[in-house]
């Protein structure tokens, strides 16, 4: 599981890209730790779904971080979900 730490630090890249295309950016390169990435402005709404979901996993590592959570094949176990 990543940390906040981690989660952070892409939320703030994502969230950069996001206001430079804004601000009339044509494109705009960030590193997401897992290689570079190019947003444009037709990428838009992608960016603003990947901050939502950075969002949310940010909220799901603060609500079961320390406890015996774990993810599989896609799906949440040891969380009594």
């Amino acid at each position: 599981m990543r940390t906040i730490a981690e989660i952070d630090e892409d939320i703030t890249a994502a969230t950069a890209a996001r206001r430079a295309i804004l601000t009339g950016a044509q494109s705009y390169s960030f590193n997401d730790g897992q290689g570079s990435q190019q947003v444009t402005r037709a990428s838009l709404s992608e960016l603003n779904d990947l901050i939502k979901d950075l969002t949310s996993e940010r909220e799901r590592v603060e609500s079961y971080g320390a406890t015996d959570c774990g993810i599989l094949a896609g799906e949440f176990s040891g969380c009594g979900l």
